[in-house]
């Protein structure tokens, strides 16, 4: 069962998208931080791997309230973000926003693999190319139709 969050696509288990466009309120933040930690959680439970895909493509910039908010989600779910997380891939166009990354990963360095690109398909080739380097079957839609199957669940 997948948790619905504005903003947070799991029903391409074990690829986790969040998704964030404008400035996110404080509450949009938390509730996905909140439910990823869910979806990990479950992952956890299941034995099962995922990797996460952030775009951040057309987001304004965190407030420094939610850079803590991201640094202390990090801290706090750093042991099932090594047991259960590949990776997670980062879709950043904004220097601004690419700052307010080095900022949290200078603060709260990621327990994982990650990469930053400027488009969701490449985003979505690391993902699967994580998941396949590790023998694990990414979901056959997403493989399929990529970027489009995405943008269907966003509309």
């Amino acid at each position: 069962m997948s948790v619905r969050v504005p903003g947070l696509i799991t029903d391409f288990s074990p690829i986790i998208v969040r998704q964030v466009s404008g400035s996110m309120t404080d509450e949009t933040m938390r509730a996905q931080l909140d439910a990823t930690a869910i979806e990990l959680h479950r992952a956890q439970a299941a034995g099962l791997r995922t990797v996460t895909i952030i775009d951040l493509s057309q987001a304004a910039g965190a407030t420094a309230a939610q850079r803590e908010m991201q640094t202390d989600w990090l801290t706090r779910h750093d042991d099932v973000l090594r047991r259960v997380s590949l990776g997670t891939a980062f879709v950043v166009r904004s220097q601004m926003v690419r700052g307010a990354l080095t900022g949290i990963f200078w603060l709260r360095p990621l327990p994982h693999e990650y990469t930053i690109t400027t488009s969701l398909d490449a985003a979505l080739d690391w993902a699967i190319d994580r998941l396949v380097s590790q023998g694990i079957a990414p979901p056959d839609r997403l493989v399929r139709a990529r970027t489009r199957a995405l943008l269907e669940l966003t509309g």
